[in-house]
């Protein structure tokens, strides 16, 4: 609970995502995601312009750029 509460929940705040994004499941997803999204460009000559077009739709996967943050739940003190 310690770690949860004290460097979790700052962490997350801090840099406005999960963690899923810090583990390696998350890292995996996301690689996986540019994979998919980078088949989508191939038709673009210039790699550098290819490589900024799937950045950018891999951006659009982020749950900050979908409105997707939950609001933080203020807990009971008992």
């Amino acid at each position: 609970m310690h770690l949860l509460e004290d460097h979790v929940v700052p962490c997350i705040r801090k840099w406005a995502f999960g963690l899923g994004f810090l583990a390696e499941q998350g890292i995996e997803e996301t690689h996986a995601q540019f994979n998919l999204l980078s088949q989508s460009t191939r038709s673009i000559a210039n790699p550098v312009e290819r490589l900024k077009s799937t950045l950018k739709d891999l951006i659009k996967v982020s749950p900050d750029h979908m409105g997707t943050i939950p609001e933080p739940v203020k807990r009971k003190i008992m």
